[in-house]
């Protein structure tokens, strides 16, 4: 695994939307219980993930983030407001076996949080290269460690 927060946030943000890809092609094909597994991995992770943030990165990124434009604070954090309102939703029908039609009108939900997942993603484009650059080495050895751990619980399971 790479050393650099950068590139391994990533890896983390590439596997999460795959994840959420497996979890489209379960409910398609009907098979509730796979979605289920693939959905609770990805909002377990996803959950850490927005902790890790929540905790190491926005506070070492916000004396440094813009007030205009990409990278703003208040938009990451808003971001993840949307996101756990979005997982908490497609959490609460998912245990649900469903028929079709039932299936196919749940779907934008799945789609909304790729759209903002992808959106969130752009906008930390912008904050982990130039935050790693300003980290000191101790933070960023745990962050890059932190990050690493949650690739690894996504990668094929």
């Amino acid at each position: 695994m790479s050393t650099s927060v950068a590139v391994v946030h990533d890896a983390l943000h590439q596997l999460l939307e795959e994840r959420v890809w497996r979890t489209l092609e379960a409910l398609v094909t009907l098979d509730a219980e796979l979605a289920r597994r693939h959905f609770r991995l990805f909002a377990e992770v996803l959950d850490a993930h927005m902790a890790v943030e929540e905790q190491l990165v926005i506070p070492a990124w916000r004396p440094l983030a813009p007030t205009e434009g990409p990278g703003r604070v208040d938009h990451l954090e808003g971001d993840h407001v949307v996101l756990v309102r979005l997982v908490t939703e497609i959490a609460g029908f998912l245990p649900e076996q469903a028929d079709l039609r039932t299936t196919l009108q749940r779907l934008p939900s799945l789609y909304r949080l790729l759209g903002v997942l992808e959106h969130h993603t752009v906008r930390e484009v912008t904050v982990y290269p130039a935050l790693e650059e300003q980290l000191p080495e101790d933070v960023r050895t745990s962050l890059t460690a932190a990050l690493s751990a949650l690739v690894e619980r996504l990668m094929d399971r």
